[in-house]
């Protein structure tokens, strides 16, 4: 994380005259005038100013975005680094920046996780654990008042996707669970939407994923997509915005689903067809675990960073 003052990038052109330097990037910050994602907005791409979305994270009181991205380009332009990011999309947009002078050579390697925690297990032990109903469809998602930076994040979308299941599917006992927010109950029909309190341990959110059917995640931005993988990890079909990077993290249609970009329709109609079609799920279930062991662990992770550094 380059930003909030943890690594000051004036020292970037000394650095790289002594050492061979890599920079992986997990958002957009170095590459902007002041946010981590510029979303629909293309100005980091000329120079930024006259900044549409200053209240983006990481916000600005007042606009300094074209000064900010006339800094970063002096310093790039002084510098040489190799460069790396968890998707192939944090790579291209590297490249199309005013850091793409500075770059020798770049590599995707995507994050990791822990495949001894994040693996299949029994769905009905899973759900006896957590006190959760044995028979009911059960999907889950991570709610707004769980999400950091929030203005990356589509919850409005997720809301509106379960209000048309509701209304489509009004015989349908379905419960949805929102992670990381206070402790409540909403209904609408048959379905019930369960909001549960922040998570804090990886065991227990294993235990979520296994418990659940599906999980949803609807974003605006994203420079890769970890919980995607660690749905898919424990067996568990993903329904996700194909932005950023999240496409690196699914195989659409054989693990999961990619919808539009802000698209409730998309998704609530990728929802039912998972409803109503329970081969297929099981079909995904099994794709998606064996997806994920073969692509994203953590040793492996590991090892194409060692790689990369001997190449260097």
């Amino acid at each position: 994380n380059l930003h909030l003052n943890y690594f000051d990038l004036t020292s970037l052109p000394e650095l790289t005259q002594k050492f061979p330097v890599v920079m992986t990037l997990h958002d957009m910050w170095p590459l902007t005038g002041h946010c981590a994602h510029g979303m629909e907005c293309q100005r980091w791409k000329t120079g930024c100013g006259e900044c549409p979305q200053l209240e983006v994270y990481p916000a600005m009181s007042h606009d300094q975005t074209a000064f900010n991205w006339q800094r970063k380009r002096d310093i790039y332009a002084q510098s040489s680094v190799y460069v790396t990011g968890p998707s192939i999309w944090m790579v291209d947009t590297a490249q199309q920046s005013m850091l793409a002078p500075a770059i020798k050579k770049t590599r995707v390697i995507p994050n990791g996780i822990d495949l001894t925690i994040f693996c299949p297990g029994s769905k009905q032990e899973a759900r006896e654990q957590l006190g959760l109903p044995l028979e009911d469809e059960i999907m889950l998602f991570v709610s707004a008042g769980g999400i950091r930076r929030s203005s990356f994040k589509d919850y409005t979308t997720i809301q509106e996707a379960i209000r048309i299941v509701a209304q489509q599917k009004p015989d349908k006992k379905i419960l949805f669970i929102a992670l990381g927010d206070r402790q409540s109950v909403e209904k609408i029909g048959n379905v019930e939407i369960r909001s549960v309190a922040h998570v804090d341990s990886a065991e227990k959110m294993a235990l979520y994923y296994r418990a659940v059917d599906l999980y949803l995640h609807a974003s605006k931005a994203e420079s890769f997509g970890l919980v995607l993988v660690e749905a898919q990890a424990c067996g568990t079909p993903v329904i996700a915005t194909s932005v950023g990077g999240i496409p690196d993290t699914i195989m659409d249609g054989e693990t999961g689903f990619l919808t539009r970009l802000m698209d409730a329709n998309d998704m609530a109609k990728r929802i039912m067809q998972l409803l109503e079609d329970k081969q297929l799920g099981e079909s995904m279930s099994h794709k998606a675990s064996r997806f994920v062991s073969e692509n994203f662990g953590v040793e492996r992770m590991a090892n194409n960073y060692l790689s990369f550094y001997q190449e260097i």
